[in-house]
């Protein structure tokens, strides 16, 4: 799904093991524990 990425931002969210990631791809959580990658529900079609 994200493969081939190379811009992005990565931020931390507070109290969790996820990463927010955003690209040309929408919006992400990347699960640090589980290394998933997950759309953020309310925000993914906003990059």
């Amino acid at each position: 799904m994200l493969r081939g990425t190379h811009d992005h931002d990565l931020r931390p969210v507070p109290a969790s093991a996820d990463l927010l990631l955003f690209n040309e791809h929408g919006v992400h959580f990347f699960d640090r524990d589980q290394t998933t990658f997950r759309p953020q529900p309310l925000l993914k079609h906003l990059a």
